[in-house]
């Protein structure tokens, strides 16, 4: 989490928070072979947690502007949402969370 704090991921456009996430876990893999394909896809997991917490950061989030925030957070998951589950293996590999 001290990584996502220290390169300011949180006052970043959501575009530029998922191209610093592919950045790290490109490199995560590169960095640590050992990792499965499994384990990298779940590292992806946990990064997306942290890139889009569920409690908004910043100035502009406060109790006055709680409604309004909260009208914009639920436009972007709708415009986000996949169009439903794919049939494969019980553990997705990191490719195909990729391209989900």
């Amino acid at each position: 989490m001290s990584h996502v704090v220290r390169c300011d991921v949180f006052d970043a456009e959501m575009g530029h928070r998922k191209e610093w996430l592919d950045d790290t876990i490109d490199y995560m893999a590169e960095r640590y072979p050992q990792l499965s394909e499994i384990q990298v896809a779940k590292l992806e997991i946990m990064g997306k947690h942290f890139i889009k917490p569920a409690i908004p950061h910043g100035r502009g989030h406060s109790a006055r502007t709680r409604d309004e925030n909260l009208s914009e957070m639920v436009e972007a998951e709708i415009s986000e949402t996949v169009t439903g589950p794919t049939a494969g293996p019980a553990d997705p590999t990191a490719e195909e969370l990729r391209a989900a």
